[in-house]
């Protein structure tokens, strides 16, 4: 063997870039406050023995984010081959649609079951410990 030590002979420079920018979507700016209102009042809620049911404004809001948030994980445009349509779908966009449309029914639920929450302490009074939002 023999000892011979080899030298590169051309310095290799790396060109850096800015990163490309990409729009975020806060998911969480409607979502945390609502939950965190709504925990509360069901927490007192049940403190004060009363049950306040769920609304539909709820589940719609869930539906909504959950199927918006696939929109966005799919992101690029395809081609869609319905039954009664076919053609292109940005599913980008049909998420961001989806998660505004989730915000609206996020503080529309919030409304209700604040509206049903004080309609419970309203009637705390009579001896009735349950009504529907």
């Amino acid at each position: 063997m023999t000892d011979i030590t080899t030298k590169p002979r051309a310095k290799v420079r790396l060109k850096t870039e800015r990163p490309r920018l990409h729009k975020v979507i806060l998911l969480n700016d409607d979502y945390t406050p609502r939950e965190f209102v709504v925990t509360g009042l069901r927490q007192i809620a049940a403190s004060e023995g009363m049950v306040i049911a769920a609304g539909q404004e709820g589940k719609w809001k869930t539906a909504l984010q959950l199927v918006g948030i696939v929109a966005l994980l799919v992101h690029y445009q395809h081609e869609v081959d319905l039954w009664v349509w076919q053609g292109p779908v940005n599913f980008n966009a049909v998420g961001q649609v989806l998660t505004y449309l989730s915000v609206v029914f996020s503080l529309w639920s919030a409304g209700v079951y604040f509206r049903g929450f004080l309609h419970m302490l309203g009637r705390r009074g009579d001896g009735s410990g349950s009504a529907e939002a």
